[in-house]
């Protein structure tokens, strides 16, 4: 168990000095919320660049895209210059910052894959029968906390959805692109664009499924495919 008022205390002075942290306090019932990618802020340690390794409380926040943790005085606070980040490690899941973004590293090696799960809320108005204006329906909130971190509070007929979009990285040969498809995908390795169709057609990959994309970048790596 870390001592969390000494970790907090050594986070702040460290990362205030360097001016890596920008203060954003949120609603109580953003912790709660399901645009959090874990259920609750979780051990964690922030690798920089420079050497320094950092222990808190973290979570990814999905709807603003921004890596943030609870200071000692469970203020939620997010990292204000990420590109100086090495590596986010939370409960033996990597992150690492790449085009502007913390994403998850799903698998490693020639051919390296990430995911960054991305959120958009929305607030539908629910009719005199039940009804509602949107179909898409993860969570309901009383409150939503919008990116300039103001609290709405939404009346008794309001919801707030959210839509998860899944964000794939595939990083090879020095390169990273952005697949959302079998298309993109694709144009990764045209030299190999045939045998990778074929193959995809027989895992019927998904692009909406971590697990079926992790699977057919791991055939990849495991048939040497590099381009």
């Amino acid at each position: 168990m870390i001592k969390i008022k000494h970790t907090y205390t050594l986070l702040i002075c460290l990362l205030l000095s360097s001016n890596l942290v920008m203060a954003q306090q949120e609603n109580d019932d953003t912790s709660t919320s399901t645009e959090f990618l874990f259920e609750e802020f979780t051990d964690g340690v922030v690798t920089f660049k420079d050497g320094r390794a950092i222990s808190a409380k973290l979570n990814y926040n999905t709807a603003l895209d921004q890596m943030q943790f609870k200071d000692a005085n469970n203020e939620i606070l997010y990292i204000g210059e990420p590109e100086k980040v090495i590596k986010v490690v939370i409960a033996k899941r990597s992150f690492i910052f790449v085009k502007n973004y913390f994403v998850e590293l799903l698998s490693e090696g020639p051919v390296s894959l990430c995911l960054r799960i991305h959120q958009t809320r929305n607030a539908v108005k629910i009719g005199a029968y039940g009804g509602e204006s949107s179909l898409s329906s993860i969570s309901s909130l009383s409150s939503v906390t919008l990116n300039d971190g103001q609290s709405t509070k939404l009346s008794a007929n309001e919801k707030v959805r959210f839509k998860s979009d899944l964000i794939f990285y595939v990083m090879n040969n020095g390169k990273t692109k952005i697949v959302l498809n079998q298309n993109e995908l694709l144009k990764c390795f045209p030299s190999s664009k045939d045998q990778l169709k074929q193959e995809l057609e027989k895992q019927q990959t998904k692009f909406t499924s971590v697990q079926s994309v992790k699977m057919i970048v791991d055939w990849i790596n495991g048939k040497g495919i590099k381009d």
